[in-house]
């Protein structure tokens, strides 16, 4: 829980509540892995939910930056009263974060504390071997700020972080996409690379 002072008129000071958030990982005996979420808010529904606080799951690579999980419709919002999240699958980035956030009067969600980070506890199994896909086709830039161009030959294939599959296509040279910001896989012909959306 974090106190923020808002200075108002004539010097008056407006304390704000806002809460953090802990994070674990947990498996159950269908060894599906979950991130276990504690907060103040699960114990305060009345006054936190009049102020429609949410959660964001991040993933964060190796070099610290975070991905917000995302799906064709956007952010994944999680209500303030989760307190568990299952993890869809494999993937690439070693640790998770939980984001609190508030829902503004647009829709739009603004972040407001994060939470301790936790080991990944599904690794992407599938071992991508980046120098091997090299050979195979190209992806540029990456990161891409929106847009980036796949290079190669064959049947193109692009999935999200859940695995849905948002576009194929048959590729011969340089295609150009435009796609929300977020992590995604390109597939052509078996052969698998990650592109970073920003």
């Amino acid at each position: 829980m974090y106190s923020v002072n808002i200075i108002g008129i004539c010097n008056s000071v407006l304390q704000f509540l806002v809460p953090g958030a802990i994070l674990n990982v947990a498996e159950n005996r269908n060894n599906n892995w979950f991130l276990e979420i504690k907060t103040i808010l699960q114990n305060n529904g009345g006054f936190y939910a009049s102020r429609k606080f949410v959660y964001f799951i991040y993933t964060i690579d190796e070099y610290g930056n975070r991905h917000l999980f995302q799906d064709q419709n956007g952010p994944i919002v999680l209500h303030y009263e989760t307190t568990s999240w299952q993890i869809p699958g494999p993937h690439i980035d070693p640790y998770y974060q939980c984001g609190v956030g508030r829902q503004l009067d647009d829709g739009s969600y603004v972040l407001l504390s994060l939470s301790n980070k936790v080991p990944n506890p599904w690794p992407d199994i599938d071992g991508l071997d980046e120098q091997e896909n090299k050979k195979s086709f190209s992806i540029f830039p990456n990161p891409a700020n929106g847009m980036f161009t796949v290079e190669g030959k064959g049947q193109m294939r692009v999935c999200n972080l859940f695995g849905q599959i948002i576009l194929t296509k048959e590729i011969d040279g340089q295609m150009t996409l435009e796609l929300p910001p977020g992590m995604y896989f390109v597939n052509i012909d078996g052969t698998t690379r990650k592109v970073l959306v920003e």
